[in-house]
């Protein structure tokens, strides 16, 4: 995660990517501290693989971070 943060970090105050991204991040965090039950397991996913083709083009430092987060939930079974 420590990755995906420091691409956030990197984009500018006034892109909208920044802002998509936060929210990502703090989602896929709940999601890793178990705060959210698992039905919500597939809506974290979801909002990944979305974010992963929507900065495919634009940010491919992110979509590089955002496909290898992907791996790791599933491996973790999420």
């Amino acid at each position: 995660m420590d990755g995906l943060r420091e691409e956030i970090a990197k984009l500018a105050d006034t892109d909208v990517a920044k802002e998509r991204l936060g929210a990502l991040l703090a989602s896929l965090e709940r999601q890793l501290d178990d705060t959210i039950d698992s039905d919500e397991d597939d809506s974290v996913v979801e909002q990944v693989q979305s974010q992963i083709e929507h900065f495919e083009v634009e940010h491919p430092h992110v979509t590089a971070i955002l496909n290898r987060i992907m791996v790791t939930l599933s491996n973790m079974g999420i």
